[in-house]
C-alpha cells in the first residue's frame, strides 16, 4: 500500500456530468475536503454531518492506495484524516470485494485518479 498526503486546501478537478448526455460535462475545481464533504464522507455511519468546528480542524489527508498488477491500474482504498486516523472514506469492495458503490463513491475516486496526482506525489504533502 502506498499512502499520498493532501493539505485539505489542495485543489481537484471535479467532472460535471451533464444529464441525459454521453458527452463529457465541465470541470470545475474545489478543494479536497469541500469534495468529501460533497460526496457525504464527512458524516458518521448515521448520515449525520461532522461538527463544523471538527471539520475546521482537519488539516492533512491521506488517501491510501495501490498500483494493480502489471496493467498499471491504482486501486484507491482510503481516504483518511492523518492527524487523527479518523476514516472519511473507504472502498466499498474491502472485505467482500461485493460493495455497493454509489454516484459519489464513482466522484471521489475518478476525481482523485484523474487529477489527484497520486502516483506522483507519494509520502509528500501536497
Amino acid at each position: 500500500m502506498n499512502e499520498t498526503l493532501y493539505t485539505t486546501s489542495y485543489l481537484i478537478g471535479v467532472e460535471e456530468h451533464l444529464s441525459r448526455s454521453p458527452i463529457k460535462g465541465k470541470l470545475r475545481n474545489i478543494t479536497l475536503l469541500a469534495l468529501l464533504n460533497e460526496c457525504g464522507c464527512l458524516a458518521n455511519i448515521h448520515g449525520i454531518p461532522i461538527p463544523q468546528r471538527e471539520i475546521d480542524e482537519i488539516k492533512t489527508l491521506s488517501v491510501v492506495w495501490k498500483s494493480d498488477g502489471d496493467a498499471g491500474d491504482i486501486d484507491i482504498s482510503q481516504v483518511y484524516n492523518y492527524d487523527t486516523g479518523e476514516v472519511y472514506w473507504e472502498d466499498p469492495d474491502i472485505g467482500d470485494g461485493f460493495g455497493k458503490w454509489t454516484k459519489n463513491d464513482e466522484k471521489l475516486v475518478c476525481s482523485l485518479l484523474m487529477w489527484g496526482n497520486v502516483e506522483q506525489t507519494t509520502g509528500e504533502l501536497y
